[in-house]
């Protein structure tokens, strides 16, 4: 299935794009997302490990399965005071 992600700041810089499409198999979870993501776009490996995944605005598990048509966004961890 064909699938968009959004990315926001320093993932947005890493990937040198806004929004990424990405072919992955239907099923197919959050971390074979970042998985796909990490071989298709190298200077994203580094942090996919720090990256929140954000599914039709909640925030998803690395388990939650992934389906056409849902809003996907990468965020990067919030600090501040």
């Amino acid at each position: 299935m064909n699938i968009e992600v959004k990315l926001f700041a320093a993932a947005r810089q890493a990937a040198n794009q806004e929004i990424l499409a990405i072919e992955i198999a239907e099923g197919a979870t959050v971390q074979q997302l970042k998985a796909e993501l990490g071989r298709q776009f190298p200077d994203l490996k580094s942090m996919l490990d720090h990256l929140l995944v954000a599914i039709d605005t909640e925030y998803a598990g690395e388990d939650q399965v992934l389906q056409a048509g849902q809003d996907i966004a990468l965020i990067p961890p919030v600090s501040g005071g």
